[in-house]
């Protein structure tokens, strides 16, 4: 129960990111709302630190004085302590160029999971940094709003990435029926040993047109689903780390943003339905 309060605190920060200025292309690069997770790494021959990176993920405001600028990637970019970590953007060279590129130290990561999910390819993080770190060129992704149950079938996205040479760009990604997912494979081992089939309540199927290409010129397997939804970026999900029998031209999974918001938002009534509870019994 000690991580109720740390997700009340997300909820919170989530609500007014649709409302605010968000999803518009960046003035520094085109796909300016991308971000790379970088993780601090010794080199076993030599003793010497160094930052490698490990994830893409997409920007948030926080807008607020409050409020925290925040990364939004999967779970499974996570694997050491958040003082290993740094997140780079305002380039799409995010490891050579130094004139542009911001860098901040991760505050803490925020882990949310779905209510049936304990597994990590459903998880989302959130990296937050420094407060209103983000300054007007670097522009923002929106979250899906209440209303917003996209990316419907046929929607051409893009999928956030880092190539072997270092620079963020994006693929594009088309939306398929769930049907054509539930078809493949499902996860048959992964760090817990699980069969998980394909679950539409928190996942979203695509296809991206060259995978085996796409495989060989990006270091990174996961990172950000942004497809426009009325004239802005919007953040839909993540895509996910498949079955080594993946082919060219398969469908493949993507974690789903909006029931992971939803997850927090009855977290935080639940959180709060308690404590109003315990204070009741106190008096």
């Amino acid at each position: 129960m000690m991580c109720l309060p740390l997700l009340l605190v997300v909820s919170i920060a989530v609500v007014d990111v649709v409302s605010a200025a968000c999803g518009e292309r960046g003035s520094f690069y085109n796909d300016a709302y991308q971000g790379v997770l970088f993780e601090k790494q010794t080199d076993q021959s030599t003793g010497k630190e160094f930052w490698t990176p490990v994830c893409v993920g997409a920007l948030l405001p926080g807008k607020h004085a409050n409020y925290t600028d925040s990364l939004y990637i999967s779970s499974g970019c996570i694997q050491s302590d958040p003082s290993n970590y740094v997140v780079r953007y305002g380039s799409n060279d995010p490891i050579e160029d130094m004139e542009n590129i911001r860098g901040q130290y991760i505050a803490l990561f925020d882990r949310l999971l779905p209510e049936k999910g304990s597994h990590w390819n459903y998880g989302l993080s959130v990296a937050k940094f420094m407060p209103d770190a983000l300054t007007s060129n670097i522009k923002t992704v929106c979250l899906p709003d209440s209303n917003d149950n996209g990316p419907e079938v046929g929607t051409a996205c893009r999928l956030g990435v880092i190539t072997q040479a270092g620079r963020l760009t994006t693929l594009p990604v088309t939306i398929l029926a769930d049907k054509e997912c539930q078809k493949m494979p499902s996860y048959e081992s992964t760090e817990l040993g699980e069969n998980i089939p394909y679950d539409p309540t928190f996942q979203m199927c695509g296809r991206e047109s060259d995978m085996k290409q796409t495989f060989s010129v990006f270091r990174s397997n996961v990172g950000p689903v942004i497809c426009d939804h009325e004239g802005r970026q919007t953040l839909y999900g993540y895509f996910l780390i498949e079955p080594p029998t993946l082919k060219d031209g398969d469908p493949f999974r993507m974690t789903r943003i909006k029931p992971h918001m939803e997850f927090v938002n009855e977290m935080r009534s639940s959180y709060l339905n308690e404590l109003l509870a315990s204070m009741t019994q106190k008096k």
